[in-house]
């Protein structure tokens, strides 16, 4: 994987890199959650990547061999830190706060945390906020505006990234993946940060592009997984896969948006596990052969407002046999659950 060191040395230090060269490392509350850098697109780690990814294309292109390059970009990470031209992309009286700002309603609050990678580690706005509290909403709106713009910083360190892939002809027949690890809450549910079994959280994003795709530029509305990745890519190389991988290639989606996917797709959070269907998102924390549950009904409730477990508890019967036939290894049976 290519990752460029920069002024700041490497490891955390560029992980959590600010334009003079500092760090978040070994600076706990000293420094602000964001950055609005004077500085160009180098002036940060990603377009110190982006410009060297460039230069291994170009080489790339004059050899005549597979490659398997990988590129990894640090945004939108906290810090929050981008060039100020892709701050002044964005007015600030237009940035719009979280739709579900609130814990959704009868939600255990073992589903919740404190947003400490948030709160401990950066110097936050005095209005903290916490655990099932909402931060000031103009201070929000700063945070937000800081996400966005390192979205947009990154997302023009991967165009580079594609437009020297066109420039020396790689386009031709390269695979190209993006994707990133998880999503991120902006004050929804209280929270800011991931770590949570929400949708916000769990939803990360995921675009693969194909030489001469019948149906580029397509969303496909199929439940996917990152473990999907690697045999999609055996699939796409014509290369066999190794035997028990529980991910499946996504070339059928690939070919046809319609195509419906996987029934259920999973993401685990210590000894919580999220499954989300094509209506229904569960959540179990489990302990011992007892566990807490909480159901979102995202056909009627997409942003995960109000938890229907209580009420709705032949859901929670009907999905549980999916859950543990998909996820055996990871939950085994549950012996009991309880809405809180």
């Amino acid at each position: 994987m290519l990752c460029e060191k920069g002024v700041w040395g490497g490891g955390f230090d560029t992980f959590f890199a600010y334009a003079d060269g500092s760090s978040r490392a070994g600076m706990k509350h000293q420094v602000p959650p964001y950055e609005c850098g004077e500085v160009d697109d180098e002036g940060y780690p990603d377009g110190q990547n982006a410009a060297v990814a460039v230069r291994k294309l170009e080489e790339l292109s004059q050899r005549r061999e597979p490659f398997l390059l990988s590129i990894g970009f640090y945004k939108p990470h906290l810090p929050f830190n981008s060039p100020k031209k892709y701050w002044d992309l964005y007015d600030r009286d237009d940035i719009t706060l979280s739709p579900n700002p609130d814990a959704p309603e009868g939600t255990p609050s073992s589903f919740l945390h404190n947003s400490g990678e948030f709160f401990n580690n950066y110097r936050i706005h005095e209005d903290r906020g916490g655990a099932g509290k909402r931060i000031d909403d103009d201070y929000a709106r700063t945070i937000r505006h800081a996400y966005f713009a390192a979205v947009s910083y990154v997302d023009a360190q991967i165009g580079k990234v594609l437009e020297a892939l066109r420039d020396t002809g790689l386009d031709r027949d390269t695979v190209v993946v993006v994707w990133g690890d998880h999503g991120w809450h902006l004050g929804d549910h209280t929270l800011w940060g991931k770590h949570s079994l929400f949708e916000r959280s769990a939803h990360s994003p995921l675009l693969i592009r194909l030489p001469g795709m019948k149906q580029a530029g397509r969303k496909s509305h199929a439940l996917v997984e990152t473990i999907d990745i690697y045999p999609t890519l055996c699939d796409l190389a014509g290369i066999e896969p190794p035997p028990g991988m529980d991910g499946r290639s996504l070339v059928p989606n690939l070919k046809d948006t319609s195509h419906q996917g996987k029934p259920a797709a999973f993401t685990y959070q210590r000894n919580r596990i999220t499954m989300r269907t094509g209506r229904y998102r569960l959540m179990l924390h489990k302990v011992d052969d007892r566990a807490v549950a909480a159901v979102f009904d995202h056909t009627h409730d997409p942003n995960e407002t109000k938890n229907i477990a209580r009420e709705h508890p032949e859901i929670v019967d009907r999905l549980l046999p999916l859950l543990e036939t998909g996820n055996r290894n990871f939950m085994g049976p549950v012996a009991r659950w309880t809405p809180d």
